[in-house]
C-alpha cells in the first residue's frame, strides 16, 4: 500500500518535468544557415550592340521609279512602275555611331508605263533600272539605332528585256541616295532593320534626239527596304 501510493505521488512530478525537458529540447538554438555568396554579371563582349567597327549593311525591298527625257520634236518621254531595289554598304566606323562606308545600288521598274506628254501609250517590256556606285555615310540616333544616310554616286540607267538582254545603257551620271532607318538588335553584333530610301540621279544617253544632241535623262526611285546589318 505504501509503494502504491508512493508511485502515484511521483506521478505529478514527472508530468511537470518531462514537458519542461521536451521544450527545453525544442529550444536548443538551430545550426546557423551557410553564407550566401553572390557572383557579379559577365561584363558583356566587346562591341556589344554599339556601333563601331565593320560595317556591312545589306538592303532589299520595293520601289518605284521614273524615268524621264524628252526631245524637241516627240517631247516628254516618261517612263514608270514598280519594281526592285537591292543594295550593299560595306565600311566602317571612323568614331561610335559615325559611319563612312561604300555602296553598290540598283532600283527599277519592272515592264513599266510609257507616257508621252502625260498621255500613256502602253507598257514596255522588260526592266529599267538605276545602278550606281559611290561612297556614304550613316549616323546612329542611341539607344533608339535610328539612323540617316546618304551616298554621293556615279549613276547609269540601264535597260534589258524580258530574257535579260541589254537594251539601253546611258552614261554615268552624278546620283545621290538619302536614307532614313531604324533597326533592331537581333544578336551582339547583328541588326534587323527598315528604311526609306529616295534615289535621284542624271546622266546623258548614247543615242541623240531629234536635234542630235545627247538624250538627258533624269532618274527618281522612292523605296521601302528591309535590312540585315553587322557592326
Amino acid at each position: 500500500m505504501n509503494l502504491t501510493m508512493r508511485l502515484f505521488g511521483a506521478l505529478p512530478l514527472a508530468v511537470c518535468l518531462f514537458p519542461a525537458r521536451a521544450h527545453a529540447q525544442n529550444a536548443a538554438p538551430a545550426p546557423a544557415p551557410a553564407p550566401q555568396t553572390y557572383s557579379p554579371a559577365p561584363p558583356p563582349p566587346p562591341g556589344f550592340h554599339l556601333h563601331d567597327g565593320t560595317y556591312v549593311r545589306l538592303q532589299l525591298g520595293f520601289a518605284f521609279a521614273n524615268f524621264s527625257t524628252s526631245d524637241p520634236i516627240l517631247g516628254k518621254a516618261e517612263f514608270s512602275g514598280g519594281g526592285a531595289s537591292v543594295g550593299v554598304a560595306v565600311g566602317g566606323a571612323i568614331v561610335p555611331n559615325l559611319v563612312l562606308y561604300g555602296t553598290f545600288i540598283m532600283a527599277g521598274a519592272s515592264n513599266p508605263e510609257l507616257k508621252v506628254e502625260g498621255a500613256s501609250v502602253g507598257s514596255a517590256s522588260g526592266d529599267l533600272d538605276i545602278v550606281a556606285l559611290g561612297g556614304g555615310a550613316a549616323y546612329y540616333l542611341m539607344p533608339l539605332s535610328l539612323y540617316f544616310a546618304g551616298s554621293l554616286l556615279a549613276a547609269e540607267i540601264q535597260g534589258s528585256n524580258n530574257n535579260g538582254r541589254a537594251t539601253r545603257e546611258t552614261d554615268f551620271g552624278l546620283g545621290f541616295e538619302g536614307l532614313v532607318g531604324k533597326e533592331w538588335w537581333v544578336s551582339d553584333n547583328w541588326g534587323l532593320g527598315a528604311a526609306l530610301q529616295v534615289l535621284y540621279a542624271t546622266m546623258t544617253d548614247q543615242a541623240l534626239d531629234s536635234s542630235g544632241n545627247p538624250f538627258k535623262w533624269k532618274a527618281l526611285s522612292f523605296a521601302l527596304l528591309f535590312s540585315a546589318t553587322f557592326n
